[in-house]
């Protein structure tokens, strides 16, 4: 296993240890509330973990189809040019598989923005404004009522803008935005063999950079993509965190001032 793959896993472990520990946590919560924060907290380990994993797995497997396509040996009893138009399909097929496999991701990635404003809005009760999103309640024109600046809110505000503000989120806000508008994201995917390692064949995978909003927006390959996957992870952590403290410290005073 890679460093990369390695690292990626752990991050991915520590936040779906938090995400279980928020939602024991809940409990606390009528019946209700309770049900509507726990989606919230399934669906963010979905969209944060789960998702991106199994659509990146699945460029793996395209890489793997379209080498053995590009390099695979003709077989003597077949026509050169019926070879030819197979491997090419083939290759064709594994293409597409890759970049609906990263775009996949990527999307995935984008939408636990709004997933953590929903699993904060639903695990504090903040408001009742079942649309309420990340741009809503961390944008300059704030159009959520959650109490984000409520003195007890500042650190939880502070963790959630940190993972808004991120380039992580910046670019797969970015590629999913295009996408959004039928606009699609260049996309490559190679093979060669490499001398320098014996003639080892290297598959070479990613979105393309493009420009928005008058910026432009760099080429990704998937090992990038996986390392904005995995950091992204570890900026969702200290929010899943913040929101447990504060549920615990509300029940806390509760049973405190029951007593």
């Amino acid at each position: 296993m890679t460093e990369i793959a390695r690292h990626a896993r752990s991050a991915s472990e520590s936040l779906c240890e938090d995400l279980a520990h928020l939602s024991e946590t809940l409990a606390v919560l009528p019946a209700a509330s309770r049900r509507a924060a726990r989606w919230r907290v399934s669906a963010s380990r979905w969209n944060l973990v789960e998702a991106p994993d199994v659509a990146f797995d699945l460029a793996k497997m395209a890489a793997d189809w379209f080498e053995d396509a590009g390099f695979r040996p003709w077989p003597t009893d077949t026509s050169m040019s019926g070879c030819l138009s197979q491997d090419l399909l083939a290759m064709r097929d594994a293409g597409q598989l890759s970049r609906f496999a990263l775009e996949s991701g990527v999307r995935s990635l984008h939408s636990a923005g709004d997933l953590l404003a929903q699993l904060v809005r639903t695990s504090l009760r903040l408001c009742d404004n079942e649309r309420c999103s990340l741009a809503q309640m961390l944008g300059s024109r704030r159009t959520c009522m959650c109490a984000m600046d409520e003195p007890e809110g500042l650190r939880l505000s502070r963790v959630l803008h940190g993972f808004r503000d991120s380039p992580q989120f910046g670019y797969v806000e970015a590629v999913s935005n295009r996408l959004k508008h039928r606009n699609l994201v260049p996309h490559g995917i190679r093979a060669a063999r490499d001398r320098g390692s014996g003639g080892v064949v290297v598959v070479s995978q990613g979105l393309s950079g493009f420009s928005h909003d008058g910026r432009r927006v760099r080429t990704a390959s998937l090992s990038d993509l996986v390392k904005k996957a995995e950091r992204l992870r570890e900026l969702a952590a200290p929010v899943v965190c913040e929101v447990t403290r504060i549920v615990d410290e509300a029940t806390a005073r509760g049973q405190e001032a029951a007593g």
